[in-house]
């Protein structure tokens, strides 16, 4: 956990070295405190993300109508597309917002006590993004891809992307993406 508090201010540039087989490489340039830009810390902080997420549905403490707001644990773009979308929402069909129908944290509408998550791979890092795969297990286990975002000196997640079959065909869903599509939709 002391891992997640501590942030430097140093630079450093980022050298040539071949990577291992089972490592990821961060991108040559310049990359402010290379601390937060392993994989390791990155796992770290997506699981410390969720164990808070999944503390405070234990508690009933957190959900899109309580007192904790999960904002805290996505990037501004995402955000702002979220609010826009569910203000532009006519009131008579508010579940027409791209995942107003279910609770992306634990990809499902009801959550089982034993809800978990485990991060199944980390890769993309680059000086301001990177891309976490997990899986979360809600009854039944989704794997979801995580874009993450650099924002305000720590990784927040910035979309929440799911694979699922629809009568035999494979479809995947982008919050982000459909909250976009959403919006531009409303505007016009």
């Amino acid at each position: 956990m002391a891992a997640l508090l501590t942030t430097g201010c140093q630079r450093k540039t980022a050298t040539a070295t071949p990577a291992n087989a089972d490592s990821t490489e961060v991108e040559a340039d310049t990359v402010i405190d290379d601390s937060i830009h392993t994989e390791a810390y990155i796992r770290q902080r997506v699981k410390h993300i969720y164990d808070l997420v999944l503390e405070g549905y234990g508690r009933n403490t957190v959900s899109q109508n309580s007192q904790v707001n999960t904002e805290q644990f996505t990037s501004a773009e995402y955000n702002n597309l979220r609010r826009e979308a569910q203000r532009l929402a006519p009131e008579e069909t508010p579940l027409d917002v791209p995942g107003a129908d279910y609770d992306h944290w634990v990809m499902g509408q009801d959550i089982d006590d034993k809800v978990s998550m485990e991060v199944i791979s980390v890769s993309d890092i680059r000086a301001t993004t990177a891309t976490a795969k997990i899986r979360v297990v809600n009854f039944r286990p989704t794997e979801v891809t995580l874009p993450l975002v650099l924002e305000n000196g720590d990784w927040l997640i910035d979309s929440f992307i799911t694979t699922f079959e629809v009568e035999g065909e494979s479809t995947v869903f982008d919050e982000k993406k459909e909250l976009k599509s959403y919006i531009e939709k409303m505007r016009n």
